[in-house]
């Protein structure tokens, strides 16, 4: 049984339907509107213990990316890689805020963890007139790599591309999917870990548990922006950015990320200490009290730059 009960809604734009979590009945419908963006072989719903803390601040929207949880995968021939994800999502505010495809709302925040913290960041970049302030939770932009590299990863997803990926595995219950969710995920909670397979498996016909993920989840990212790149694009980002960091994330693989976040001219940022990539599952008091500030336009009280 879910902590919160909401409502859902499909979005139909993007020519790949895509599942939007509505919490509207834990809110007052005026209330202002922010949209969750998961990361990777995750989904919307693993921001419940977040959106505990906003009951009556605000209205939470939370989408699952193409080929995550319910939203549907892309068709034949298709992809889910993260330029797919920022179509998809400049095409899903667009429906959102048409009243009689959507809802008739415009987020006034966007909270964007990991891969949906990538694509958020080039998002503001490209499509300033969509959103106004940005939360991202241990990214900020992606990685990197040499033009070498580069080249050497589009080889790999043309060769992944002409042959079926392997399916992901099914467990024998939740509990030894959680165990899988700990072990790639180091530093996850177990609680933290319970939520995400709540809402991202199915039971199976013989009672054990698969994933909701399509198996071309699986392929070979393409595409590594240059830090010059992504720079660029921090230079070009209106909205205001807040960024929280955890100690033992993964963002330390981006050698001077301080930096990339000081080239966005409305900018913050802050460490959460004690806590690793997950800071959703695991920091859920901290992440809404950003964004209870962000909503009021309050600024950091302490421990950002």
């Amino acid at each position: 049984m879910s902590l919160l009960e909401p409502e859902h809604r499909t979005l139909h734009s993007s020519g790949v339907p895509l599942r939007v979590w509505d919490y509207a009945a834990a809110c007052q419908r005026q209330d202002p509107v922010v949209l969750f963006l998961h990361g990777f072989l995750d989904t919307g719903r693993s921001f419940e213990y977040v959106i505990q803390h906003l009951i009556g601040h605000c209205r939470p929207l939370c989408m699952d990316w193409r080929g995550h949880g319910f939203s549907q995968p892309a068709p034949p021939g298709g992809s889910h890689h993260q330029l797919d994800h920022l179509k998809d999502l400049a095409l899903a505010l667009d429906e959102l805020a048409d009243p009689e495809r959507g809802l008739g709302v415009r987020p006034k925040l966007v909270v964007a963890h990991s891969l949906g913290a990538i694509v958020g960041f080039i998002h503001a970049a490209v499509a300033p007139d969509q959103v106004d302030h940005y939360l991202f939770l241990d990214a900020c932009g992606g990685f990197t790599s040499p033009p070498q590299e580069q080249v050497d990863a589009l080889t790999r997803m043309v060769k992944a591309s002409r042959k079926p990926p392997p399916a992901f595995r099914i467990f024998r219950d939740a509990s030894a999917a959680t165990d899988r969710i700990m072990v790639n995920n180091p530093g996850l909670s177990r609680k933290g870990a319970e939520l995400m397979v709540q809402h991202a498996t199915e039971p199976t016909a013989d009672g054990r548990v698969q994933f909701r993920f399509d198996s071309r989840l699986r392929g070979p990212n393409p595409l590594r922006l240059s830090e010059d790149t992504w720079r660029e694009l921090g230079a070009r980002v209106q909205a205001e950015v807040r960024v929280l960091l955890g100690e033992t994330g993964i963002i330390d693989r981006v050698p001077d990320i301080t930096g990339r976040i000081e080239t966005i001219r409305n900018s913050s940022w802050q460490t959460v200490h004690g806590c690793g990539h997950h800071l959703h599952l695991d920091a859920p008091a901290t992440v809404a009290e950003n964004i209870l500030q962000l909503l009021s336009c309050r600024k950091p009280e302490s421990g950002s730059r």
